[in-house]
């Protein structure tokens, strides 16, 4: 699908360091620190709140990402097999999003995931609303088995 914004996939890695980020510069923009660093943004500071200073793994999305999603759920409802009015709930609940960070820690006693995002509890009850809409609409829809069976012989009209 088309993006509506600038996508080069880039990884990167630096010692210790594994960046994977959608644009060069962000890449730039965590190993140089003259265009400020990424935890100096108020977005960050706001997802990163009460987040573990250390782990071997880290992950943030800006507040951008799910305003993106909800416009290329948007502006490619024909291509995506869901319903339409289903793709619209699902891009109002991405639209209110702000983003999300998280820090994971893979020890010899185990692994520690964490997670700050933006999304309400409620939004977990709108999230299988849309889901039970979209089961419903696909039983609606005839197997492939009850289309051929109910197609007319081939070489026949329909109806004859």
């Amino acid at each position: 699908m088309p993006t509506p914004f600038p996508l080069e996939p880039t990884i990167a890695q630096k010692g210790d360091w594994l960046i994977a980020a959608t644009l060069g510069s962000l890449v730039q923009g965590v190993f140089n620190s003259d265009s400020g660093r990424l935890s100096d943004s108020a977005e960050f500071k706001t997802m990163a709140y009460k987040m573990p200073r250390r782990g071997n793994g880290f992950g943030y999305a800006s507040p951008i990402l799910p305003r993106l999603i909800a416009q290329i759920l948007r502006e490619n409802k024909t291509l995506i097999p869901a319903p339409p009015a289903a793709l619209e709930k699902i891009a109002a609940i991405m639209a209110r999003g702000k983003g999300f960070c998280h820090v994971w820690e893979n020890s010899a006693t185990g692994l520690v995931y964490t997670i700050n995002h933006s999304f309400d509890v409620s939004t977990l009850a709108e999230f299988v609303e849309v889901l039970i809409e979209i089961a419903g609409e696909k039983a609606l829809l005839p197997t492939a088995t009850e289309a051929a069976a109910a197609a007319p012989p081939v070489g026949t009209e329909a109806g004859k």
